[in-house]
């Protein structure tokens, strides 16, 4: 009896097998990816304009990315005049497509992954101390979400929305 149980319960499982087969018609050749764009920041409860540029490499199984951010933060002087702070930050992306994360579906210019970047120039009254900055990004195309997380004196969230002007020339 245990033993037809044990079939039983087994049997619908050796039908979830390996039935998928490799895809080896993606390319392999790593090719070489940059990026650049502007956007839209909220950090703290300020809203950031912001600039960004990213070089790496990659294929159809990862991107590897050094990533330069520049946050704009305006304030206005008791003479009416307007001043320009800047943040800005170097780090690291690392993406793998949404197929990976997601169902198999999807299209191949989405891709997901986190980023790690360092404020190598703190001019914003925000921080006293230079901030570390870890976030999750998604990319839909060239346009980009990222949810992140900043670290100084103290941390608080981030979100971006950002637009890129992509270079397509991918070696393959």
């Amino acid at each position: 009896m245990k033993k037809l149980l044990l079939i039983l319960l087994c049997l619908p499982m050796i039908g979830f097998g390996q039935d998928n087969v490799l895809d080896n018609s993606k390319s392999k050749k790593i090719y070489f990816d940059g990026e650049l764009g502007m956007g839209l920041g909220v950090v703290q409860d300020r809203n950031s304009p912001l600039g960004y540029a990213k070089v790496g490499i990659g294929n159809d199984f990862f991107k590897l990315h050094l990533v330069s951010t520049n946050n704009y933060f305006f304030s206005t002087r008791d003479d009416n005049s307007r001043e320009v702070y800047t943040d800005e930050y170097i780090g690291v992306e690392w993406l793998m497509p949404s197929s990976y994360w997601l169902k198999k579906h999807l299209a191949n210019d989405k891709w997901g992954g986190v980023g790690f970047s360092y404020c190598i120039e703190n001019e914003s009254e925000l921080h006293k101390k230079q901030p570390v900055k870890a976030y999750i990004a998604y990319y839909f195309g060239v346009i980009s979400v990222t949810a992140e997380y900043v670290w100084s004196d103290f941390f608080y969230q981030g979100i971006t929305v950002r637009f890129g002007f992509k270079n397509d020339k991918q070696r393959k």
